[in-house]
């Protein structure tokens, strides 16, 4: 199982469907897990499959083509799903969860696009965006009321169609769903969707955490508890474990809630590797200021990038007598 209940086997989908839409994987986790429970032969209603899509509208016409046409078919032959009827996919899409998920997750884009066109966010109506994702900070406090408008309409209109989604009031919904869904949602995003052995990744989404870290070093000094706020962000205000969030959710991956990131929370992330076997991207530990106190990312050829109290946002090295001293052997694998 991996975090919070996400069986471990379906992760990779939800990565993967993070990957193709621009909307978070604790997004779509959100969704299942209230639609079907992760359960991908649920069948209610009229609606099928982990994230419970359905066939027909409720005035009889074919959603599901409408969604093809749109662009999701595009996007199954893009993975390598050949099909020549609506009815030929369907009976795929009823037995593959993989499908399910993409499916899912196109579709909240779908509605996310409509929901920020409506709130007059952009410009203009485009279901297919997943630029205009970016106007959503998807790393803002559960708190902030703009934030949780914006993910409870996107639900709400998942759960009953766009008009509806618009206009019901969010706290009496049918089954609570909006806001059930966004408290789903946030448990996920503080646990972090990777805990089920690292997340199917490649070489470009490595490359990018590690660049947006560098591009800070040597100009931002360490400011213990900065990095969880935006304008900390923003600024390049960090401690070692907020420098690590923030090199890795630059690249698209969330490693647990910012504002509660420690040594600690990082150490439950990914996957166990022997120090032998550590490469580029992995997260490695320190003992300084007590176990597991410090952390980092490594580079490779004995380098890393980390944010020490002495030296801020640095590229500190094992084989010194300093780091080879406290560095611990405890070495995470975020992404395969």
């Amino acid at each position: 199982i991996g975090a919070g209940g996400v069986p471990a086997e379906f992760v990779q989908y939800f990565n993967e469907a993070s990957d193709l839409t621009g909307i978070p994987n604790w997004v779509l986790a959100g969704i299942a897990k209230q639609e079907s429970n992760f359960n991908p032969n649920d069948s209610y209603g009229g609606a099928y499959g982990i994230m419970q899509q359905q066939r027909y509208d409720f005035d009889g016409s074919d959603i599901y083509k409408y969604y093809l046409d749109l662009g999701l078919g595009d996007i199954y032959k893009q993975l390598g799903y050949s099909f020549s009827s609506v009815d030929e996919i369907w009976n795929v899409f009823l037995k593959d969860v993989r499908l399910q998920i993409i499916t899912g997750a196109y579709e909240t884009r779908h509605y996310a696009n409509y929901v920020l066109y409506r709130k007059k966010l952009v410009p203009t109506l485009d279901y297919n965006s997943t630029e205009n994702l970016k106007v959503i900070n998807w790393n803002a406090d559960e708190n902030d009321s703009n934030f949780s408008e914006i993910l409870r309409r996107i639900f709400a209109c998942y759960n009953g169609g766009p008009g509806y989604g618009m206009s019901v009031n969010l706290d009496t919904a049918q089954n609570n769903y909006p806001n059930n869904v966004f408290k789903y949602a946030m448990e996920f995003r503080s646990k972090g969707l990777v805990n089920s052995g690292g997340i199917k990744g490649d070489n470009e989404t490595i490359e990018k955490a590690i660049e947006a870290g560098m591009k800070w070093v040597g100009k931002s000094p360490y400011v213990w508890g900065g990095g969880r706020t935006e304008a900390d962000v923003i600024a390049g205000r960090f401690d070692c474990s907020s420098l690590v969030h923030y090199c890795y959710a630059s690249a698209g991956i969330q490693l647990g809630d910012r504002s509660s990131v420690t040594t600690w929370s990082l150490l439950t992330l990914g996957k166990s590797v022997p120090k032998e076997q550590m490469k580029r991207g992995d997260l490695i530990f320190f003992d300084t200021a007590g176990r597991n106190g410090h952390v980092g990312i490594y580079l490779g050829n004995g380098k890393f990038l980390n944010d020490s109290s002495t030296k801020g946002v640095s590229i500190g090295d094992l084989n010194s007598p300093y780091w080879s001293r406290y560095f611990n052997g405890n070495v995470r694998r975020i992404i395969e």
